[in-house]
Order: C-alpha cells, then structure tokens, then sequence
C-alpha cells in the first residue's frame, strides 16, 4: 500500500512540473501582436511577372488606388496590383477570404521615400473590428528596373 502511494505522489509531482513548464513557455511567449514580414517568395514556388507601376503614375498613387479597390471589395484588381512573390503565396480566393474579414474602414498614404532606384509607401489603415481599434502602418517597398517602377513587397505591423 505505501509503495502504490508512494508511485502515485511521485506520478502527481511529475505530471505538476510538467503542467508548471508548460505555463512558464506560454509566459515567455513573444506578444500576441500579429506581425507580416515582407513578402519574399520562397524558391519552390514559381514568381509570375514583376508588377510594374504604369508609367506616369506616381508611388503614392499606385498605392492610393490598391488601397480604394481593397475597400471598395473590387478584389481582383487589388490582388493584380500586388507584388509577383505575394501572388506566389496567394492565390486570389485566399486574398478575398483574408481581406473580407478585415474591412477596410480608412486609410492615409504617405508620399514615397525615394532613392534612386528603390522607394518606401508609408499608409496608416483603419481596419473594422482589429486590433481594437488601433491603426496598422503598411509599407510598400519598390525598386526600380530597367527604367520602371517595381512592387517588391510589404511589412505591415500595428502602430507603436
């Protein structure tokens, strides 16, 4: 009888620190603030044509017009105006599915910051029902090829 409850304490203390380790990584888990790296294709996939900016058209105006046919729900022209690498990973029935559950209330673009051949696209949105309530910061990164304007990607976090 000792020896049946000597085996049960034993087995109830180790199942105890088991159950303790598995709090404490929780508890040392980074924040639950979603975050998206830029968009890069991994080399499995097959990266389509760059999305090159029409001529004439400036950055922040690119930008501006993604942004109006996203909260206008005109999802295709959205998803062709992304770059080549994030039309690898997405295909456009996973883009509408993702941006229908994140309505998009405002946004503000930001005019570009430019060097000579790359460029940043700084937008604040407003995003129904996220984060309650507070802002995300998009960046649109571009570089320029062979004389034209190229989507290379975007990071996006809430606002600090």
């Amino acid at each position: 009888m000792k020896r049946l409850i000597a085996i049960s304490l034993i087995l109830l203390v180790a199942v105890t620190l088991i159950a303790l380790a598995g709090c404490r990584k929780q508890e040392a888990a980074e924040p639950k603030i979603p975050h998206v790296q830029s968009e890069t294709t991994p080399k499995q996939l097959k990266k389509g044509p760059d999305t090159e900016v029409s001529e004439g058209m400036s950055l922040d105006a690119y930008v501006t017009k993604y942004y109006q046919a996203y909260k206008d729900k005109r999802w295709e022209e959205a998803y062709q105006m992304q770059s080549a690498g994030r039309k690898a990973q997405e295909n456009l029935q996973a883009f509408i599915q993702a941006r229908s559950g994140m309505p998009l209330e405002s946004f503000k673009v930001a005019p570009p910051t430019m060097t000579e051949n790359s460029a940043e696209v700084e937008v604040e949105l407003q995003l129904s029902g996220m984060s309650g309530g507070r802002p995300w910061i998009t960046t649109w990164m571009f570089t320029k090829k062979g004389g034209k304007w190229v989507v290379e990607g975007t990071k996006s976090a809430m606002k600090q």
